[in-house]
């Protein structure tokens, strides 16, 4: 039930504390109580988006996604492309069930809706394309590749990247 705006005015605070005192803002130095021995609050509670939140402590309200949270469990990034100062598009791949994934996550404009796009192609099938105004990201578009060839690319902003086909087998 944690709100955006809870998460963006707890790591306000965080952030202001951290750089007044010099402490280095990662997950080693900001922990919630429950990580800290002997406490008995259980602060912020199993459902406190960490990665989320150390975003903002660090970006100061960047883009809270990630391509790992965009395509979801399973996947992990194979090749990245950056798209200028607008974003960065990402290929993933789930060894678990064989599928690629492309997301263009925005680094520009983040929250308000501008043209974004994520497209993957599988060496023999069709392009998949995620094209739009979107806030935050495009994507994810997925799709099986085990042992194939795949062509990807996205768009942000007036950057683009399409790459030729590659990553065979992953």
């Amino acid at each position: 039930w944690f709100t955006d705006a809870m998460y963006r005015s707890s790591a306000a605070l965080t952030r202001n504390i951290a750089d007044r005192y010099g402490i280095p803002k990662d997950r080693a130095h900001i922990v919630g109580h429950v990580e800290v021995p002997g406490n008995d609050h259980t602060d912020p509670g199993p459902n406190w988006d960490w990665t989320r939140y150390m975003q903002y402590v660090n970006g100061g309200g960047g883009n809270p996604h990630t391509p790992q949270s965009i395509c979801g469990a399973g996947y992990e990034t194979v090749d990245s492309a950056a798209l200028g100062t607008a974003g960065t598009v990402y290929l993933l791949y789930n060894n678990a069930n064989g599928y690629n994934c492309v997301t263009t996550v925005k680094r520009s404009s983040v929250g308000t809706a501008t043209p974004t796009t994520a497209y993957l192609e599988v060496q023999g099938g069709t392009r998949v394309t995620d094209s739009g105004n979107f806030a935050y990201y495009a994507g994810p578009v997925r799709a099986p590749a085990a042992g194939k060839c795949v062509k990807w690319g996205g768009k942000a902003g007036s950057f683009s990247y399409d790459s030729p086909f590659e990553h065979c087998g992953s």
